[in-house]
């Protein structure tokens, strides 16, 4: 159509830096309506930042033994003087540009052509879980996100090439990314691993990519060893490095049992005596599951359609380095996942995004085979729906942010700034109120009972979940208010009902 020829005229390189526009102003919007999300370990990376800015390094240790996030939100916090909280919303904005051109060009060492672009952006923009809902956080999850995709890039480069600055590159990615989120470490040393069992290259030329691939590591791993044989470090100052060891280890003991515990219960509760020896099966399969589901969910439900279109040729299409990349990266993610899930019976999607960012990469060649073969129209309903699906994330909503609305509330009413029983450590952070290492309500609450203290406070604010500790807690709270003359004047209820803030105030008068 004539009115879209001046797209055409559009070069690739031009396309790129348009994107990496897009991805500024889409990143900048949802910061702006979330007003940059803080949740609990985003006030502990605050505090730690505080804390180093100060000039208190060991308490900062203390708080936390991963310190880079919160030591670059210090650094910026004190080179520019801006506040610890628009540090963080600045380098998260810088963050998902970074992963974005880290993106873009694994794409382009895979062979994507402009139309694989386009497919790559959309699918990405319109993830409903990563743009939609992960990015608003002020978290370590973005810089982890750019650092691992720019180390699969030169990981990719690494298996075409073999090149001595690649596999430097590669390392220095995977460490940086580490430095953001422990997992990472994984990929550093597991990719390499996988990539003895690489056909493209002969068995020596793989022996030398794999010694080469662990440089950094190896010497590393000799420093370490020195460090720790000679008593100038001990096992405790690793901090998080540990948790690569004890994972594992963890997982081959104490967890085993842990597992035959419930596969027991499973047995008991639910297969009955006729199918009991299925438990411990029947476990096992509801974890790999919920690993496959929530890896799946990180990618988006149109890239999941685009991959599993059948009778497609795309996969065999991709060059050789980039399948294995794609292989290795999923199954190395899959353990991760998997690992995580069995030391702790809990696995947030935000820990399988490294997995979800490799189906978006894989479902931009299918979309741009499916492009080919679909009508025009298609295919246009598909961008349009893509299109729709960024919309959505960038509309704002005015999500229900209970902390922020009770803290701005109370503020209202109490214009002379009596004091106020905040708590949550979110509210503490709205108030400006020191950091109480993210205490509760339910736990502070009955120590105030407990020293007689209730009237402390001329201001009461009482978060309820549907948590059976909550319940408890809620009684106790409207109880004891209420017999020390306290008012209940505001509640504000969270989504649907689960959640719900009380302000209880001295003064039954509401302005």
């Amino acid at each position: 159509m004539k009115r879209f020829s001046y797209l055409q005229k559009i070069t690739q390189a031009q396309w790129l830096i348009l994107y990496l526009l897009a991805a500024f102003l889409i990143v900048s919007k949802i910061m702006y309506n979330q007003h940059g999300w803080v949740n609990n370990d985003s006030l502990l990376y605050f505090e730690q930042a505080r804390l180093l800015a100060a000039g208190q390094w060991q308490q900062a240790y203390r708080l936390f033994s991963w310190p880079f996030y919160p030591s670059l939100l210090a650094l910026i916090h004190r080179s520019t003087g801006l506040e610890i909280h628009s540090a963080a919303i600045g380098l998260n904005i810088v963050c998902f540009v970074l992963f974005v051109a880290g993106f873009q060009q694994l794409l382009l060492e895979a062979g994507a052509k402009l139309r694989t672009l386009h497919w790559g952006h959309g699918l990405l923009f319109s993830t409903q879980y990563m743009v939609g809902s992960v990015l608003g956080m002020l978290l370590r999850d973005e810089g982890f996100w750019a650092a691992y995709t720019w180390g699969l890039v030169y990981w990719l480069r690494s298996l075409k090439t073999q090149r001595w600055q690649d596999l430097l590159a590669f390392q220095a990615a995977m460490v940086i990314a580490t430095l953001f989120r422990i997992e990472a470490a994984v990929y550093l040393l597991a990719l390499p691993l996988c990539a003895l069992a690489y056909t493209g290259l002969s068995a020596s030329a793989r022996i030398k990519l794999w010694l080469r691939a662990n440089s950094l590591s190896l010497l590393t791993a000799l420093m370490l060893g020195i460090a720790l044989f000679a008593g100038v470090l001990r096992l405790d100052q690793l901090g998080r490095l540990q948790e690569i060891v004890t994972q594992v280890t963890r997982l081959f003991g104490e967890r085993i049992d842990f597992i035959q515990q419930k596969a027991a219960i499973i047995n008991q509760q639910v297969l009955g005596e006729d199918l009991d020896e299925y438990g411990l099966f029947s476990l096992w399969v509801t974890l790999i599951l919920i690993a496959i589901n929530k890896t799946l969910k990180t990618a988006g439900l149109p890239a999941l359609i685009a991959i599993c279109w059948p009778k497609q040729s795309w996969w065999s299409r991709l060059p050789a380095p980039a399948r294995h990349l794609a292989m290795a990266t999923l199954s190395v993610s899959f353990v991760v996942s998997l690992v995580i899930l069995l030391n702790v019976f809990v696995l947030s999607s935000r820990y399988v995004i490294a997995s979800g960012i490799v189906f978006i990469f894989l479902a931009a060649f299918a979309m741009t085979e499916l492009q080919s073969r679909w009508p025009k129209l298609s295919s246009r309903g598909v961008a349009c729906l893509l299109v729709a699906m960024l919309a959505y994330s960038l509309w704002d909503r005015n999500p229900i942010d209970l902390d922020r609305q009770a803290v701005d509330y109370i503020q209202t009413i109490n214009p002379q700034q009596q004091p106020v029983f905040y708590d949550t450590e979110n509210a503490r952070f709205y108030a400006h109120q020191p950091y109480q290492d993210r205490v509760l309500g339910h736990t502070l609450f009955p120590e105030l009972v407990k020293q007689q203290a209730i009237s402390k406070y001329d201001y009461y604010m009482i978060t309820i979940s549907k948590d059976a500790v909550d319940v408890a807690y809620e009684q106790l709270a409207v109880q004891t208010l209420q017999k020390a003359n306290f008012k209940l004047v505001k509640t504000f209820y969270g989504w649907r009902g689960k959640s719900k803030v009380m302000i209880f105030s001295k003064q039954a008068v509401i302005p």
